[in-house]
C-alpha cells in the first residue's frame, strides 16, 4: 500500500483503507472509475436481455449455445455488482486530482 507521502498515480489519489480481495482485483483490471464498473454491470444486463430475446424470438434453447451465452452474461453481470457492492461498502473510489 502506498504511504501517504508518495505522488498520486495517473491523476489519483489512493483512496484504500482496506486490502480488495483477489476477485475484486481481477474484475477491476482495465476498470480505474465507478462510471466503468456501473457500464460493464449494465452492459451484460443488455446483452444478457439480448441473449434471451434471440432463445425466445428463435425458440431454441436447446443447442445450448444461446443458453451458454446467457449464463455467461449473467455471472459476468453479477461479479460487477458484487465488485461493485464490495467497493462501496468496504472501500472507496479512486479521487481524480
Amino acid at each position: 500500500m502506498a504511504s501517504p507521502t508518495q505522488p498520486p498515480v495517473l491523476g489519483y489519489e489512493s483512496v484504500r483503507t482496506v486490502e480488495r480481495p483477489w476477485w475484486v482485483k481481477l474484475c477491476l483490471l482495465g476498470l480505474k472509475s465507478r462510471l466503468a464498473v456501473v457500464t460493464s454491470c449494465w452492459l451484460g444486463v443488455v446483452l444478457s436481455v439480448a441473449v434471451m430475446g434471440w432463445g425466445l424470438y428463435s425458440g431454441d434453447f436447446t443447442d445450448g449455445r444461446k443458453l451458454k451465452y446467457l449464463l455467461l452474461f449473467l455471472a459476468l453481470t453479477t461479479w460487477y455488482f458484487a465488485t461493485f457492492r464490495w467497493i462501496e461498502r468496504h472501500d472507496d473510489w479512486p479521487k481524480q486530482s
